[in-house]
């Protein structure tokens, strides 16, 4: 997967966070987004770990895990 900058993530962040909350799985997720599987998990460990609603800090979070 190309390397993706803050922003991009922190947008991808609001976007599995608003997918996971309403039910949607892992799988379904990492296929509407085209991203890998093992992006979309750093993502959700992130937010389970983080419940601010900062996108900028998780996706830094996420920066640094992956």
């Amino acid at each position: 997967m190309e390397k993706k900058s803050i922003e991009e993530m922190a947008a991808d962040i609001k976007v599995i966070r608003e997918l996971a909350s309403s039910g949607t799985m892992l799988q379904d997720i990492k296929n509407q987004l085209g991203v890998s599987e093992e992006y979309v998990s750093a993502i959700m460990l992130c937010l389970q770990g983080y419940q601010e609603d900062d996108d900028m800090a998780v996706a830094r979070l996420v920066e640094m895990s992956l």
